[in-house]
């Protein structure tokens, strides 16, 4: 009997194990996934100490021509906003006059980001308010092409009111109104940037655990001042080569919300060492990921567990007899 006991015990843990290995691969892991860690930078166009916490996602390699990398990307979250930091690499801009005057937005130097909150990723096209995505670029000097027409206050400026043809020049709201913000540097050009997806989508709201689909491209021109025609001469890729999945939501890769970190409190009459936030005399629970694939997980466990708990009590009643 007490063979027998100790097989079904093994046997449940076991099988506790499977469960929760099975219930949490539940997202296709062919799809290329971005980890944001929990965080609120400043949006400055600095790279501030805040962004080593956050994986550095290298773009592709060039579809239309010969450079190999355009630079990288890294996200954030915290409750309101998704956080966007780009890193790109360009040797070949237009001065800032240029960049203001130029409408030709398709053939000219951006970053592109392409979302879909809703989560569906059966196939979609065009580029109106009635589909479930929506995509803008960002370009150097502060101009943003805005392709599906989202609130402004999505990723523009969240001055009320702002959304009119004006809210795409960066230039005509104040530096505490933007949600962007850029800078030049020797080797191309920084942008940082949150995103507050529950602007469009009322539903949409940031929690550990929580995927988002999403793609980014960099678009390059080779400007000089011998070549001033306006071309896509470059396009670096993160999920889909194809460079479709802006209107294709099957293409996406997507963004994945890591759990916050834990905060701790120092006991009485010590000092709380630096970076814990949780006020004196509590303690701030863990913040593990959450989502459906955690609750069914959870749930088949104490499912389990509980045949488990029947069993050995089944077999110590045969013992005791």
């Amino acid at each position: 009997m007490k063979k027998t006991l100790t097989i079904l015990v093994l046997a449940a843990m076991l099988l506790s194990a499977f469960v929760l290995s099975t219930s949490a691969a539940t997202n296709d892991p062919a799809i290329p996934t971005a980890e944001a860690p929990y965080g609120t930078p400043v949006i400055d166009a600095e790279v501030d100490a805040i962004w080593a916490n956050a994986t550095a996602y290298k773009y592709g390699a060039d579809t239309k021509g010969s450079q190999l990398t355009a630079g990288q990307f890294r996200v954030m979250w915290d409750e309101n906003y998704l956080y966007f930091l780009f890193e790109i690499t360009d040797s070949t801009m237009m001065d800032e006059a240029g960049y203001l005057a130029d409408k030709n937005w398709y053939a000219r130097d951006q970053v592109a980001m392409a979302f879909n909150p809703a989560g569906d990723r059966t196939a979609t096209t065009g580029a109106g308010t009635s589909t479930p995505h929506f995509w803008y670029a960002y370009r150097p000097y502060g101009i943003v092409p805005n392709f599906c027409q989202v609130p402004m206050a999505c990723f523009i400026t969240e001055t009320p009111g702002a959304a009119t043809a004006d809210s795409l020049d960066f230039t005509k709201h104040p530096m505490n109104t933007r949600m962007y913000a850029y800078k030049i540097t020797n080797t191309g050009y920084v942008i940082e940037a949150k995103v507050n997806l529950s602007v469009k989508f009322a539903e949409w709201k940031n929690e550990a655990g929580k995927r988002v689909e999403f793609d980014t491209f960099v678009y390059g021109n080779d400007y000089t001042a011998e070549n001033t025609a306006a071309k896509q001469d470059h396009i670096f890729p993160w999920a889909d080569a194809s460079v479709t999945s802006y209107k294709d939501n099957s293409k996406k890769g997507q963004i994945l919300l890591l759990a916050k970190p834990e905060v701790t409190t120092a006991p009485a009459g010590t000092t709380a060492p630096a970076g814990t936030t949780a006020p004196a005399g509590t303690t701030a629970p863990s913040n593990p990921a959450t989502g459906d694939d955690n609750s069914v997980a959870v749930i088949a466990v104490i499912a389990v567990l509980a045949i488990a708990g029947t069993a050995v009590t089944v077999v110590a009643k045969k013992v005791r007899d």
